[in-house]
């Protein structure tokens, strides 16, 4: 099963696309082509919106968000 990178990043992190859309101003429409994404393919904005709605910049969110790719992939629960 294919999952969402970004959706289950923003669960382990107790925010959603509508609170970053809120936030940032990001329709939620364009959230959900960049849930759609593979991490090298989002955009700074996309980083941005998340550190906006879970108070990270968005280099931290990067990081943690390459991390956790990691670990999806290698529970093959990613691709």
């Amino acid at each position: 099963m294919k999952v969402s990178l970004l959706d289950i990043y923003l669960k382990k992190n107790g925010t959603t696309r509508y609170q970053i859309h809120k936030l940032s101003g990001i329709p939620e429409t364009t959230l959900v082509g960049f849930s759609k994404k593979p991490l090298s393919a989002l955009p700074v904005r996309a980083l941005r919106g998340v550190g906006l709605a879970t108070n990270k910049g968005s280099w931290e969110v990067l990081k943690e968000l390459e991390a956790l790719e990691k670990e999806l992939e290698e529970k093959g629960k990613l691709h």
